[in-house]
């Protein structure tokens, strides 16, 4: 089985990302114990072409994601689901890296539909075999998906990418790899063609990995060194803020309990061995920072040391400290910080941006305006950053919310001068996951159709596809395959308990099960 998944990942992924990659088969380990990033200057003024390159705005990245289910005949067992995400790169100068983007990043429904077919009769007898034995089953699964923008500047868009395959076995492939695109050129680029001086630039970065991994030798073959440095020129890598990151998939340097690894390399450890425009310059940037590290960074407002540390507390628990320029910790130290960025804008203001996790998903994201050597707070909002849709003047968030269930939602937000971040829409639309999702009433439901109120009667299944979070609900029924399924709102309220009311009747007693997490 892990032979014939190895030759699916691949076909996968040629046909589906339109990408030779060799597919990563793993789950995450980040080995980045970080010295420094000191971005340098990429920008001669007397040169006219970069003055012209600078006054651009940087471009928008936007990724949707697609996704095809396919069911058992009864339109409720899934057999197999797939996923992925298209992306579109916009803004003036950059139409070459636009087609690029769009040549690797792009298929339809009808593409992404015709993928299953090839599975599709494995899938159904992997379905027989495991529920007659077992009496359970695990859908077969396949994802290729955006984990988040990690640089973007004039330059250098920057970008990690996630894979996942499930084709039977113990548990499925995932792979994380890297992706760098000459925003000029508009081509995507090779590890070598960051170097000036080759032989220096390889040896700079064999050494720095050999040393980080020394450190955890003991969950590596016996020969991780040979191989490092024999294919550090082959090896996976992205950009981010504080550096470049190797990254070696399962069965390269360790076994498959080992993980994805990750070696962050400064770039201030290579500065000298780099094309100057591969480093990060001083203008409009958005730079992803990493647990770990203590990133220093060249601002228009002056030099900033921003810390991402975690550490064990005496009493042996995993704490956080996340500052700035030596001073206290922005966060309490048991939360867990998701996604950090820094952010210049084109006027030369700058802010730091990140995501905090109170242990129970319930996420809220604070941004501090950097200026005078401190970190000032201009914002706090209850939702995630999700890493992907970013742009200077829009923020692509994540919210949970809770109504008639738990959801994941999706929506922008402008970044305001101010440092604000504000939705843009007032309907979250709300991420479909049909596995769990779904709601089945026991008495009739008051609900409004095109407009007339009328009722659900007993028994309907439900699925919840958005909501305004403030007393509306939007709904269509699950009904059997080729049947026409009726859609229409759900009018609430919400009493003092956190309870929704519909015609004053607790939403407990219309449903035989709500999925709330938490």
């Amino acid at each position: 089985m892990k032979k014939f998944t190895k030759k699916f990942m691949k076909s996968f992924m040629e046909s589906f990302m339109k990408l030779s990659i060799a597919l990563v088969l793993t789950g995450t380990l980040v080995l980045s114990a970080c010295a420094r990033t000191e971005p340098q200057s990429s920008t001669d003024p007397s040169d006219s072409d970069l003055r012209e390159q600078t006054a651009r705005t940087l471009p928008r990245i936007r990724i949707e994601r697609i996704s095809v289910p396919r069911y058992m005949e009864d339109g409720e067992t899934l057999l197999m689901y797939y996923e992925t995400d298209n992306i579109t790169l916009e803004g003036e100068g950059y139409e070459k890296a636009a087609q690029t983007v769009r040549e690797k990043y792009h298929t339809t429904e009808e593409e992404l539909f015709a993928q299953t077919e090839d599975a599709l009769e494995e899938a159904r007898e992997f379905y027989d075999d495991m529920y007659d034995v077992d009496g359970w089953f695990a859908p077969y699964t396949s994802s290729a998906t955006v984990a988040g923008v990690c640089r973007l500047d004039e330059r250098v868009l920057s970008l990690r990418n996630l894979t996942s395959v499930y084709r039977g076995g113990a548990h499925d492939d995932t792979g994380v790899w890297g992706d760098v695109i000459d925003l000029e050129s508009g081509q995507s680029l090779a590890l070598e063609d960051l170097a000036e001086d080759a032989p220096g630039f390889f040896d700079c970065l064999t050494e720095y990995v050999l040393e980080r991994l020394d450190g955890r030798k003991e969950d590596l073959f016996e020969d991780y060194a040979p191989y490092v440095r024999e294919n550090i020129k082959k090896a996976g890598w992205y950009l981010d803020g504080e550096g470049i990151v190797i990254v070696y998939v399962p069965y390269e340097i360790g076994p498959y309990a080992s993980g994805n690894i990750e070696v962050s390399v400064p770039y201030d450890e290579v500065a000298e061995y780099m094309k100057p425009e591969y480093l990060p310059g001083d203008g409009a940037c958005i730079l992803a920072l990493r647990e770990n590290c203590e990133t220093k960074l060249s601002l228009a407002d002056g030099e900033y040391t921003v810390r991402w540390l975690g550490r064990m507390s005496a009493e042996g628990s995993r704490e956080i400290d996340f500052g700035v320029n030596g001073g206290e910790s922005l966060v309490e130290p048991f939360v867990t910080v998701q996604h950090a960025y820094v952010m210049q804008k084109p006027d030369g203001r700058s802010f730091l941006l990140f995501d905090i996790d109170w242990m129970s998903s319930d996420f809220e994201t604070f941004v501090y305006e950097l200026k005078d050597g401190t970190a000032v707070r201009t914002e706090d909002i209850w939702a995630a950053l999700d890493g992907r849709n970013i742009a200077l003047d829009e923020m692509g968030m994540q919210f949970t919310l809770n109504v008639f269930g738990t959801y994941f939602t999706d929506m922008p937000c402008a970044f305001t001068e101010e440092g604000k971040l504000e939705p843009e829409k007032e309907i979250y639309e709300i991420r479909p996951d049909r596995e769990w999702q779904k709601l089945t009433t026991v008495k009739e439901l008051p609900v409004t159709v095109d407009g007339r109120q009328t009722a659900l009667p007993a028994g309907t299944s439900l699925y919840i596809n958005a909501t305004d979070d403030a007393g509306t609900a939007w709904f269509t029924t699950a009904e059997p395959s080729g049947a026409e399924a009726v859609s229409g709102e759900i009018h609430y309220e919400r009493n003092e308990e956190y309870t929704l009311l519909v015609n004053g009747v607790s939403e407990w007693e219309y449903f035989e099960t709500i999925p709330y997490s938490g």
